[in-house]
């Protein structure tokens, strides 16, 4: 008995052995090329953090982390199940509570509310007069209902659309056509698209480059003159850089960054350059003719 076992060992050994003498060397190539795959990944993945943190430096990085951590742990907290009911409370209420709740707001607020009519509040109201404001109630009134969408079955709100949109080219010596989507994909082989930013600029590069997944590298701008610093954006520029962003006027303060020198930058990198003018977008137009192309009355 002893003796069979035996021999059943050892027929199992002599190919087991066999085996690894044969894929010896095949098992090692795999482990070479796994070493070899690690450190591709670490060395992309150090180049990234690189460029990261050439454009924002050490503190704001820690603080971009310690954000991600906290918004990670909020969302957490919001999946338990007593946080969940409070989320979603079934206490609705019914139209006349609404109308009456919006009928004492006016009234408890009368005197707050018509501080936009004072000519002082600042991106908030686009109001152009009483005149005005009785076309555009006329206006929605006919059109409350259509839907742009659909050209088509409301073909009076595309024709109305395309002539604005003919108007604005007309004001700023637009092109008839836009850019080439992917541009920087199909020219310079950019696969990890990134973009400059003032940290004045509006909030829908955020969204639009969440939606895309492209990196945003939000520059500081100058305590004095509000202007982006262009010293951070020179820095923060690398082989996957798209476009750079300056304000022509910003939101949050009105001030004009330095477009000029964002336009040597981008022409000496091939870069696209977005000037945004989030507010006052009919009045730059005019500026240079009314002899305040520079901000000032001398011209």
């Amino acid at each position: 008995m002893a003796s069979t076992l035996h021999s059943k060992a050892l027929a199992l050994t002599i190919p087991v052995t066999y085996a690894k003498e044969l894929l010896g060397p095949v098992l090692g190539r795999l482990d070479v090329a796994k070493s070899a795959l690690f450190y591709y990944i670490l060395a992309i993945y150090a180049r990234k953090a690189y460029w990261h943190l050439r454009a924002r430096g050490v503190t704001a990085s820690v603080k971009e982390v310690y954000l991600v951590v906290s918004q990670f742990v909020v969302r957490l907290v919001l999946r338990l199940p007593s946080m969940q009911k409070k989320r979603y409370r079934n206490d609705g209420k019914s139209l006349e509570w609404i109308l009456a709740e919006m009928e004492k707001m006016d009234v408890e607020l009368n005197g707050q509310s018509g501080i936009w009519n004072q000519g002082k509040l600042s991106g908030a109201v686009y109001h152009g007069g009483e005149d005005l404001q009785k076309i555009i109630t006329a206006a929605y009134d006919r059109y409350c209902v259509s839907n742009p969408l659909h050209p088509d079955v409301f073909p009076a709100v595309r024709k109305m659309e395309a002539e604005i949109v003919a108007m604005v080219l007309k004001l700023y010596n637009g092109p008839d056509t836009g850019p080439t989507r992917d541009w920087a994909k199909k020219v310079k082989g950019v696969t990890e698209p990134e973009i400059i930013i003032p940290a004045s600029a509006h909030a829908a590069f955020d969204k639009g480059a969440a939606y895309f997944k492209i990196k945003v590298h939000v520059i500081p701008v100058d305590g004095y003159t509000r202007k982006v610093d262009l010293k951070r954006v020179k820095r923060a520029i690398n082989p996957n850089t798209i476009l750079l962003v300056g304000s022509c006027i910003n939101y949050p303060d009105g001030t004009q960054d330095d477009i000029a020198a964002l336009s040597e930058l981008a022409l000496k990198h091939n870069l696209g350059l977005h000037v945004d003018c989030c507010l006052g977008s009919f009045i730059v137009p005019f500026l240079e003719p009314a002899g305040l192309a520079n901000g000032d009355a001398n011209g």
